[in-house]
Parts: C-alpha cells; structure tokens; sequence
C-alpha cells in the first residue's frame, strides 16, 4: 500500500525567531522529514516533509503555486528576543551599514510582510509562539546553549560558524564541499 503524500508545512519567520528548533520539534511530533533551509531546493518533491525557510516569506505566491496545499507556519517570537539571537552571532553585522538599525528594521519587516500574508492566505497560514516550544524535550534550554553555533539545534551537534558575521562566508562553510 502506498504512503499518502501530503504537501509540506513550510516553518518560516525572522532569521534567529526560532524556525530551525519549531521545524524539529514538529517533524519528530509529525512524523515529517525535516529539511533546512540550506537544503530547500524549489521544485523539488517535500511531500510528508517541513522545511525550515525563513526567506519563505519572501516567496509565498510561487510556493503556493508550486505546492498546493502547502502550509506556513510562522515562529511569533519577540523581536527583542531575535534582536539580541542576531547580536549573539553577530548575524549579517559585516553585510550592512547600520548594523543595529538593519536589525530592527529587518525584524519589523518580516512581521509586517507576514501580517499582509495572513490576511492573503489565512486559510494556510497558523503560528506557533517560540516560549510554547520550551515544553518540548527536543528544545534545549537558554542556560545550556551558551556555545551554541549560529545553526545548532541539538546540544551535541554543532553546525554552521559560531559566528555569522558576512553571509558569504557563513554560506562557504555550510557548503564547505561544493566550494573547493
């Protein structure tokens, strides 16, 4: 008998809301193939999968069109609380002028672009607050991640720079291999 295949849930909101850890938690409650975003490939098959895209915001009308049935799933958390997830990393600090200001206008942004979103597609669009994922075993506790790297989830698992200073450079390292 063949599995169903259902459309993905797509995990979106501001870079450092929390999308990485949301799209864990509900793949391993779902039992959904987790995909991150540096793995997220438009066009490719995601049936049964989740996939961890902040830049989904930006790219809601094609994959709705690309996906149909697709759900997003937007992390709400305090801009103050991704402010200072950015400041931790040092998120983009090389890549823009104004670095403190970048950051608040970015955050306000995405929460703006993704108001008008739900108001577009609300029959597709749900949220999940950050603090709600806390009761999850799979999240790690604030006080246990203090030499966390920008893309770690897990405590044992590293990934990504611990820094992400320029974006260029972050990306490399991600895909260390495809750059020799």
């Amino acid at each position: 008998m063949d599995t169903p295949k259902y459309p993905p849930i797509i995990v979106t909101g501001p870079q450092r809301s929390g999308t990485t850890i949301a799209t864990y938690i509900f793949a391993d409650k779902l039992g959904l193939t987790p995909v991150e975003e540096h793995h997220f490939i438009p066009g490719n098959d995601y049936a049964n999968s989740i996939i961890q895209s902040p830049n989904a915001l930006d790219g809601y009308i094609m994959l709705q069109h690309m996906y149909p049935g697709v759900q997003f799933l937007f992390v709400r958390r305090s801009p103050e609380d991704i402010i200072a997830s950015m400041k931790r990393v040092q998120w983009c600090k090389d890549d823009v002028f104004n670095w403190e200001v970048f950051l608040e206008r970015y955050v306000i942004s995405r929460i703006r672009l993704w108001e008008y979103i739900k108001q577009q597609i609300p029959k597709v669009c749900k949220e999940v607050q950050y603090e709600s994922l806390q009761a999850y075993p799979l999240f790690v506790p604030a006080e246990e991640r203090q030499e966390f790297t920008s893309k770690q989830w897990h405590p044992d698992h590293p990934v990504g720079p611990r820094y992400w200073s320029n974006n260029i450079d972050c990306i490399k390292e991600l895909y260390a291999s495809t750059f020799q």
